[in-house]
């Protein structure tokens, strides 16, 4: 989700059913204009984790509100990877086509469910099906925006008896408050 020049603030809301045991997790995530990118966890309500990929300073930071304590990491490979919403756009439409080509004698892995354009997004959509063994374990289908996120998805573990289902349910375009990237006062350095 380390895309440039593609501010926004958001909401999504996870529903997970393992066997008739249903839990909610929603997820508020902020991205700035230079990539960066704000993500809180809530789960059963309580603010469980927030996580700072901190693209100038090339640095994970994780948050723990309920402990005040937080982590910091250098990003993944010394620096995050970003992308334009361009280049993006072109990936997602580069796998839509490998997904429509796979000839229709061979097992599909994934297989194109559309193109749509909502909010001014382009969103693409494939259904998955992953097996092990010749055994179906997981199939679901996930839409992603050419903004670099899940727009929605829906899967399913077999073997567990699970379904997940993760929605977008709000969304602002625009610069977010930039105080969502700096650790709160009174928070202490826990060293790995």
């Amino acid at each position: 989700m380390t895309l440039t020049g593609a501010p926004f603030s958001a909401t999504w809301n996870m529903t997970t059913d393992t066997a008739g045991s249903v839990t909610t997790t929603k997820t508020v995530v902020a991205r700035s204009g230079d990539g960066s990118v704000y993500r809180a966890i809530y789960k059963d309500g309580n603010l469980d984790l927030i996580e700072i990929d901190d693209v100038p300073h090339a640095k994970l930071i994780e948050i723990r509100p309920q402990m005040k304590q937080y982590t910091e990491t250098a990003a993944p490979r010394g620096k995050w990877v970003t992308r334009t919403t361009e280049q993006q756009h072109a990936i997602l439409e580069h796998w839509n086509i490998v997904y429509s080509r796979q000839a229709t004698n061979q097992e599909k892995d994934a297989t194109p469910l559309g193109v749509k354009v909502i909010d001014g997004m382009t969103i693409y959509g494939h259904h998955f099906v992953r097996t092990r063994d010749n055994v179906r374990t997981m199939e679901g289908d996930t839409w992603q925006s050419d903004l670099g996120f899940n727009y929605s998805e829906r899967y399913e573990v077999l073997s567990e008896k699970k379904i997940m289902t993760s929605t977008l349910t709000e969304m602002k375009r625009g610069e977010p408050d930039a105080s969502l990237f700096i650790v709160p006062s009174g928070y202490s350095l826990i060293q790995r």
